[in-house]
């Protein structure tokens, strides 16, 4: 098997949390050349290189995110009525939100996860923890899966951690409605019952120094920024930093793109373009466009998961999620910072807000495009 791209890497994560891959997603155009992977350790012989990848890439990160795991045990304490409630979980990955909602009283935990090496991790860590009479594994995907493979009735409360780096990269919204209309009964709870996806406009030195060169001593560099990628979304990950990291200046508030009620929402609902104007906030150079997410794990958003890890560090969560950045620059052929005055009016569009990696912002300053919008 080919070594796969970082990009590729992202693929295998939603494919293994979510599965969307497999219906949506051409992982072929997406390989690179490179050197045969060597598996050493007898116990890794046989796993498929994707497991490999994801597992290590973000799982460990993803589940030692306490405050995410707390925000989703919160919200199933909630909707649990102990000895009573049946759960089920979509995208259930090693298990842990299944686990929880166990200990948390369910009556019986369905949960489902399309890896094989992944599922067979999952009956081992209920085994471990004595919840094995009260969680049945399901190796197939949630689109698959019948209410007569659930004792054969529906759900009262459904799970489901399939976010991604963008809020619905990894199918979210996708498989939580199909598992909703099919899986769950009428008015069961939906965990997590919505988010909203934000873009802020950002200033930051930082980013610039990894994405921009000018000049060494009296060698002026400048001609290789004609080949700077302002045009793609790229992950923080590939960068090798953290929004922490980047110090950033806000030239924007926190500008919500859309917002999904996972309780009510079908796939089609997200609209494929927002038109934003706003006043920048600073006299400086504009730098990046960020897209992170907020999501609440219950109807009355009292436990909340957010991205923008700016104000409140959380390097697993970094690690796990991060957030999207695509580079803001002007100058046309050779590009240069974009520079902004306070007070200033901007117009920033983003257009395809339903892709999984392909959403696409064009900054601009108000008056050049007031005529056509």
């Amino acid at each position: 098997m080919k070594q796969w791209s970082s990009a590729l890497l992202w693929a295998a994560a939603w494919c293994f949390e979510g599965s969307v891959c497999q219906e949506v997603w051409n992982p072929v155009t997406l390989q690179t050349s490179g050197a045969q992977s060597r598996i050493q350790s007898e116990r890794l012989r046989g796993i498929p290189n994707e497991v490999l990848a994801t597992v290590n890439d973000w799982h460990y990160a993803m589940m030692n995110d306490h405050p995410r795991n707390e925000a989703f045990e919160k919200a199933l304490v909630a909707a649990i009525e102990p000895h009573q409630s049946t759960v089920v979980d979509v995208g259930a990955g090693a298990g842990l939100l299944s686990a929880i909602a166990a200990r948390a009283g369910a009556a019986h935990v369905t949960s489902i996860e399309a890896s094989p090496t992944l599922a067979a991790i999952t009956r081992k860590i209920m085994h471990a923890n004595g919840l094995s009479d009260r969680v049945s594994v399901i190796n197939d995907f949630s689109t698959h899966v019948v209410p007569s493979d659930m004792e054969g009735q529906r759900a009262d409360v459904l799970v489901s951690e399939v976010l991604g780096t963008l809020l619905l990269g990894e199918g979210a919204l996708h498989y939580m409605s199909d598992a909703r209309l099919r899986l769950l009964k009428p008015k069961g709870a939906v965990i997590p019952a919505g988010g909203t996806q934000y873009v802020t406009v950002v200033s930051s030195p930082a980013l610039q120094a990894l994405t921009h060169v000018s000049r060494y001593q009296n060698i002026d560099l400048s001609a290789l920024n004609t080949l700077k990628d302002t045009d793609n979304l790229v992950f923080t990950k590939q960068y090798g930093l953290s929004l922490r990291y980047m110090r950033p200046t806000m030239v924007s508030g926190h500008l919500p793109l859309f917002t999904v009620d996972f309780e009510h929402d079908a796939p089609g609902s997200v609209q494929s373009e927002a038109v934003l104007r706003f006043e920048a906030q600073c006299t400086c150079a504009v730098h990046a466009l960020v897209f992170h997410w907020e999501a609440w794990t219950d109807r009355h958003k009292q436990y909340n998961i957010s991205t923008w890890t700016v104000d409140d560090p959380n390097p697993e969560r970094d690690a796990a999620w991060g957030a999207g950045i695509q580079l803001v620059s002007s100058g046309g052929d050779n590009p240069v910072p974009f520079r902004v005055v306070k007070g200033e009016r901007l117009l920033l569009r983003v257009v395809k807000l339903e892709s999984a990696s392909a959403i696409q912002g064009f900054l601009e300053r108000d008056s050049d495009l007031a005529s056509e919008v």
